[in-house]
Formats: C-alpha cells, structure tokens, sequence
C-alpha cells in the first residue's frame, strides 16, 4: 500500500506539517493513521480526507474576533492610565520640588 508523509502532503497543499497534524487530529477514526517509527504514514484513503477537508479550520485555540478587540480596547484603556499616572508624578515631583526651594 502507498503511502504518503506529512511533509510531502503539507508541501503539496501549501500549508504547515502543523497545520497537517491537526487536520489528523480532526478526522474520524477510520481514517486515523499509523506511526512507523514514531512517524505518520498517511495512506491514500487518509491523504485524500486532508484533501477534502483542506479548508478545514486550524485555528481551534484562536481567540475570537470580539475578543481580541476587547483586549485591545483594554491595553488602550491601560495606556491611558499609566499616562495619567505619569502626568501625576510629574506634577507632584515639579510640586514638591519647588516647595522645598
């Protein structure tokens, strides 16, 4: 039986062997493949589900769109109050140092 490696399918569809992997990991058990020497030999069969499903997503562990935005939201919030923070201090030192002259 003809087998295929992670490396020359990822090649052949323009995508990462990590983006291979997890495609793997997605598919039913049937078409799940073996490790020979700690490597996946991907048959046909499994080649061409990875094929099919090319356009699958990868990007489980990938914040959300309104949550990225929330954090960018609070990083500028953030800013915000350390400059108000800054200004403060410069005040205060400009202060102290003239009352103390």
């Amino acid at each position: 039986m003809a087998t295929i490696s992670v490396k020359k399918l990822s090649e052949e569809l323009g995508i990462s062997k990590q983006a291979v992997h997890k495609r793997i990991e997605q598919l039913p058990d049937r078409f799940q493949p073996k490790k020979v020497d700690g490597i996946y030999e991907l048959t046909a069969e499994t080649a061409d589900a990875i094929r099919k499903n090319k356009k699958a997503s990868t990007t489980v562990n990938q914040p959300s769109v309104d949550a990225v935005d929330a954090l960018k939201m609070q990083i500028n919030e953030l800013k915000e109050e350390k400059k108000d923070s800054t200004d403060n201090l410069t005040s205060f030192n400009f202060y102290w140092t003239n009352s103390n002259n």
